[in-house]
């Protein structure tokens, strides 16, 4: 989870690609669907629980406790004394006033330090350079008065933890001395001044798939009209060796950008229709959750062995695994029916061709 002043919840590199990222992001208020951010929450709280023996908060599901449980594993066997959870940082290092941030966990092993971030989402986060961790580095120094001689013997770890990316390994470490990242520190340094410099220039970039005023952006716009002129331009261009991979690379950043310009509009678009906007042929359409139980574990084991069912060994299950158990001992599922509910899932923006607002 991130609270930075400059930096997007996503980490992404806005501060360092684009200078004019702040005003933008200030100016139009984040209109797209909050389950996933949400949920990213609710994911760093849980283990922010975990890391201080507090209960559960509410809302957490069988699935995100585990794989919360699983992040604090991995994080015990790094060999940090204390952790520390949900700390909210300040600093002037990179910036006098407007800089700070609260790093998932964060913690020493003698020389090393270990910064963890959990990602809940399932878009992949690179680790490598990752400017939010980077930036949570320089808030954790400017809360020490270290000598330069003591520094040279420092070695940062920035862990991503990322359960729910299925494209990647969902624990990766990123391990440099901390005399390299002065480099990056004096990267942020020099965007955080430009960032604060009015007539800001903006520049499309991956930056561009979180930013709240990407719709309303002229830049992103005049991009994003270029590449569909070039869409429609189907001369053929004879390419070979290195002009192929070339023009591979143009074409996916193509794409991103048109993604990150279609996904501002698509936001825009359902909050005009959940506000009572009527947008011809389009309407809000929402998904299913999964099957959660009204009662709780206890509850659950007391009325499972009155009734004789085979779904709380060795642990109460999932609705789901408690079908599937109850099928395989040929019981009516709809046994159930009375323990659980079906939460409403995320909003889309979809096709329709009525003027239907829901």
């Amino acid at each position: 989870m991130s609270d930075h002043a400059f930096l997007p919840p996503s980490g992404a590199d806005c501060w360092v690609a684009c200078h004019k990222w702040p005003w933008m992001q200030r100016e139009f208020p984040d209109l797209g669907d909050k389950t996933a951010a949400d949920e990213g929450t609710l994911a760093a709280q849980a283990l922010n629980c975990l890391a201080t023996s507090q209960p559960m908060p509410a809302g957490v599901t069988d699935e995100m406790a585990g794989h919360v449980a699983d992040t604090w594993m991995y994080a015990l066997g790094l060999g940090v004394t204390e952790w520390n959870s949900e700390q909210k940082l300040h600093g002037k290092s990179i910036h006098d006033s407007q800089n700070y941030g609260t790093p998932d966990l964060y913690g020493w092993d003698t020389f090393n330090l270990h910064v963890i971030d959990l990602k809940y989402g399932h878009g992949f986060v690179n680790h490598v350079g990752n400017w939010q961790c980077i930036n949570y580095v320089s808030l954790i120094l400017d809360q020490l008065n270290m000598s330069h001689e003591l520094e040279l013997k420092i070695t940062v770890h920035i862990h991503i933890a990322q359960p729910r990316c299925f494209t990647a390994e969902p624990f990766r470490c990123w391990t440099i001395p901390l005399v390299d990242l002065r480099a990056y520190f004096n990267t942020l340094r020099n965007a955080a001044g430009s960032v604060m410099q009015m007539g800001a220039k903006a520049t499309t970039g991956p930056q561009c798939d979180h930013c709240n005023g990407r719709h309303a952006c002229a830049t992103l716009q005049t991009v994003a009209g270029r590449v569909i002129d070039m869409s429609f331009d189907l001369q053929p261009v004879p390419m070979q060796g290195p002009a192929i991979a070339a023009a591979y690379a143009i074409g996916k950043a193509a794409i991103a950008r048109m993604e990150a310009f279609v996904s501002g509009i698509e936001a825009q678009a359902m909050h005009a229709i959940k506000n009572g906007t009527q947008l011809p042929g389009l309407a809000i359409e929402y998904g299913q959750g999964r099957e959660q139980w009204t009662l709780d574990a206890d509850t659950l084991t007391q009325m499972a062995d009155a009734m004789q069912l085979p779904i709380t060994a060795p642990k109460p299950v999932t609705p789901a695994q408690a079908r599937a158990m109850l099928k395989k001992a040929g019981i009516q599922q709809d046994v159930l029916n009375d323990w659980v509910f079906r939460p409403a899932g995320a909003a889309k923006l979809v096709p329709s061709k009525t003027f239907k607002t829901s």
